[in-house]
């Protein structure tokens, strides 16, 4: 504890001497990020607004107006009437929330073991859960009359929990957009909430000052710890002069509040190195430096669904093992909610997620203020591509996920087992100076039987089991932490402005082997973030295996995963990736494979071409390594 007190001082000293921030996002890289936010691993939201009424769809708001042959506005029109005599604006009265319990959300939240709380501030519809002073569509003047967001900081801060909210609001220019034809029914009748653009014009310049102005004002009245913002800030209209000048803002305005508050992005602003990047319900498939966020939600369409719900989704095992998973490789997960129309959820819901929180109650420790160990796991489950909507699968008696807390690892493995767990990466052969001096399980006051061979350590449960789901083993000794492993170790680089139709990745000398786990160069389909690699057409100077497990999703890089695309031993191996069309490439990563990694990293190289097959920009893997040395810190002991 006194350590993160230190820390703490530490970080409010650099921002109280810090200079101001400029809207320059080469300065605002400058801002620590929030060490807070990665230590409390779990956050809980929610989302609730008049899609909760209607209960069917998660646009609802939108597609009700995606007529006639739209299955939103055909049941909307069964069940309410036409959208002319009954528009979205009309849902209002019914939203009167006389259930709803800012201090029963909280200690719910609680309960299910989060450790910081945040509000859904407004989605598309421009529909404010707070007092706002730039719209009368908001849930002060209008039904339920309650500052939602207000309540939610109010009860959270009581309980010690840091407080965020997050916004959709960019979008909202489109969200009515005459596309989805509002204006031929109700829209002029309310034009503060239906806010009507033409999308081939974007946003005008009026609107995306309202949207400054509303956020601006929305961080400053609740003094914010934390904010996060959904796709839309990349339209055309959101320059920098704006979302620079924000970001600048609020980073000044926790300088002056003396703490280190948390920027969060989907389709991220451009200070790279001090917010935390989210994935939408997804995951990223190895350790992650800086910190990063699955932003994730319990409902099938993030607001309440009702009987649209997937079941296989709404269990308490499913979000305990995405969250195991995503802190092994240094995530945060932020788990949105959806209640129903008058503020309850549904107990079933409750049940589940509080049996999550009984386990957190017992092994807790395995996962809040933890580091990722130099791998995140074994076993057969390697889920997670860091796009959106892609949260795998769940984990399995035979996953072994690991994190570390000072000169403790944790090995969590997800089923309880009748036979020994041989964890292949505590083997001697792995580790070779390892020795361990004892192995306790969480919650269990049974002796646990082990054996350290060369090529695993084996470990016996106990007779019984001290909760479900997952199994904590925690083993202390000495040359547990070696030097982060080379396949979890991405080669990041900033690509290039021109269109990319091709990467080429060689090895140049003698008698060299090519060993590459995965490929990630992402672009763009319509507003989501893809990786487009598994799409491309990959070959390779000769092949050992096929070229293709570069793009399998897997990332790997240990031989025995058979993950790992390789050439045979030659003279200036090479692999070329030739992607589905020349793109734009947001993020371009390459992951070596572990049993030729030495070689690669002193001397690899990645050129991209264009579409005449000239290389545009050339990275030597070296290089490309310092420089992430330099910007990231493992955090690990020496055994």
């Amino acid at each position: 504890m006194m350590k993160q007190v230190l820390l703490g001082m530490v970080l409010m000293a650099g921002l109280a001497g810090a200079e101001e921030y400029r809207a320059d996002w080469n300065d605002l890289n400058r801002y620590p990020q929030a060490e807070w936010i990665s230590e409390a691993k779990f956050g809980l939201y929610w989302h609730w607004n008049y899609n909760s009424i209607a209960g069917f769809n998660g646009w609802y708001g939108r597609n009700m107006y995606n007529g006639p042959d739209g299955y939103v506005f055909k049941y909307h029109k069964e069940k309410h009437g036409n959208p002319a005599e009954f528009g979205y604006k009309d849902f209002a009265p019914l939203f009167t929330a006389e259930k709803f319990s800012a201090k029963q959300w909280v200690e719910d939240a609680e309960r299910i073991g989060a450790k910081f709380i945040v509000g859904m501030a407004v989605h598309h519809d421009g529909f404010d859960l707070y007092d706002s002073s730039y719209t009368p569509w908001n849930s002060v003047d209008k039904p339920p009359h309650i500052d939602v967001i207000g309540e939610l900081a109010k009860e959270a801060r009581k309980k010690g929990f840091k407080f965020g909210a997050t916004s959709h609001l960019a979008w909202n220019w489109t969200y009515f957009s005459s596309f989805m034809y509002p204006d031929k029914y109700d829209a002029k009748e309310a034009p503060e909430l239906y806010n009507i653009h033409d999308p081939e014009k974007g946003p005008s310049e009026a609107w995306v000052k309202e949207w400054y102005a509303r956020t601006t004002e929305l961080i400053d009245k609740y003094e914010l710890d934390f904010l996060w913002f959904d796709f839309g800030t990349k339209d055309k209209g959101f320059s920098d002069q704006y979302t620079a000048k924000l970001t600048a803002h609020y980073y000044n305005k926790s300088v002056e509040w003396g703490k280190t508050v948390a920027l969060a992005t989907k389709i991220g602003f451009e200070n790279r190195k001090s917010q935390v990047h989210g994935v939408e319900h997804g995951k990223f498939g190895y350790i992650r430096y800086p910190q990063w966020m699955s932003d994730s939600t319990l409902n099938k369409g993030w607001f309440y669904m009702g009987a649209e719900e997937d079941p296989k989704q709404i269990t308490g095992e499913f979000w305990l093992y995405q969250l195991i998973d995503i802190v092994s490789k240094n995530g945060t997960l932020l788990l949105n909610i959806g209640p129903q129309a008058d503020g309850s959820w549904k107990e079933e819901w409750k049940q589940e997620l509080f049996r999550m929180g009984d386990w957190l109650k017992l092994n807790g420790e395995a996962v809040y203020g933890t580091k990722p160990w130099h791998r995140y796991g074994e076993g057969p489950t390697h889920d997670g591509d860091a796009e959106h909507y892609n949260l795998g699968r769940n984990l399995t008696k035979d996953d072994v996920r690991f994190t570390r807390k000072e000169n403790v690892l944790y090995a969590i493995v997800c089923g309880w087992r009748n036979e020994p767990i041989h964890i292949r990466s505590l083997g001697k052969n792995e580790l070779p100076d390892l020795g361990i001096n004892s192995i306790t399980m969480l919650g269990s006051g049974e002796r646990i039987k082990w054996d350290l061979k060369d090529d695993a350590l084996r470990i016996s449960f106990p007779e019984k089991p001290p909760c479900e789901y997952a199994y904590v083993f925690k083993i202390e000794g000495k040359g547990l932490f070696p030097e982060r492993a080379p396949e979890y170790l991405p080669v990041h680089v900033e690509p290039p402005k021109e269109k990319v139709a091709a990467l080429r990745i060689s090895l140049p000398g003698h008698k060299q082997q090519l060993s590459i786990a995965e490929v990630v160069a992402v672009g763009r389909s319509n507003w989501a973030k893809i990786n487009r690699v598994p799409e491309a057409e990959i070959t390779m100077s000769s092949c050992e295996t096929d070229p293709m497990l570069a793009a399998d999703l897997n990332m790997n890089g240990h031989p025995n995963m058979h993950s790992v695309a390789r050439s045979e031993t030659e003279t200036d191996p090479w692999m070329l990736v030739t992607l589905p069309e020349p793109m734009n490439i947001l993020d371009l990563e390459v992951l070596g494979g572990m049993e030729n990694w030495d070689a690669f990293s002193k001397n690899g190289k990645i050129e991209a071409l264009d579409a005449d097959g000239k290389v545009i920009h050339t990275w030597r893997v070296k290089a490309c390594l310092e420089v992430q040395k330099a910007a990231t810190d493992y955090l690990g002991l020496s055994g």
